[in-house]
């Protein structure tokens, strides 16, 4: 029974698979346990999880919030690193070796800037647009922030060319 005067806070050190056998992800994290009457005590723990249900070709966005929701220690990971580490499990469940399902892992979670979005299907469009929203939510600055200003005027007005096609016609059209 958990003791009431204790309250334990968790924070995420480490994650990693284990590829032989079932597939394992484990977790190396800091526990704190706090008790009101002392100083903190921090410990290392260690937690092993089966990865269950990992097929060819298995939604990895439903693994991974199967696992978060089984494993209260995984909500403190990003959801596209989860699926990073479920990517590599099935690649190397579907025969490519561990250096390959590696690189296509990482090719599939990273950003490139000279790559084509037009082209890609819907699935991996979506992890892109998921990157592209995690790193600019860690680029924005916000209030609190050092070189944070609020309120800032930029003048969108001032063109280097002129644009003929928007000159040639002074008629105003009503509707």
């Amino acid at each position: 029974m958990a003791d009431k005067s204790k309250t334990e806070k968790n924070k995420v050190k480490k994650v990693g698979l284990i590829l032989t056998g079932t597939p394992k992800l484990v977790v190396v994290y800091e526990k704190d346990e706090q008790e009101l009457t002392s100083s903190p005590k921090r410990r290392y723990r260690k937690r092993t999880m089966p990865i269950r249900g990992l097929y060819r070709n298995s939604d990895l966005k439903l693994i991974s919030a199967e696992l978060c929701k089984r494993h209260a220690i995984l909500g403190h990971l990003a959801i596209l690193q989860m699926e990073k580490l479920l990517a590599i499990v099935q690649e190397t469940r579907n025969g490519a070796s561990v250096a390959d399902s590696i690189r296509t892992a990482t090719q599939r979670y990273t950003l490139d800037p000279d790559e084509d979005l037009n082209v890609l299907d819907d699935k991996t469009l979506q992890v892109k647009k998921q990157l592209m929203a995690e790193s600019f939510e860690q680029a924005a600055l916000k209030p609190g922030d050092p070189g944070f200003t609020y309120n800032i005027e930029v003048d969108f007005n001032t063109f280097e060319t002129s644009a003929d096609w928007d000159n040639d016609s002074d008629e105003v059209v009503d509707f």
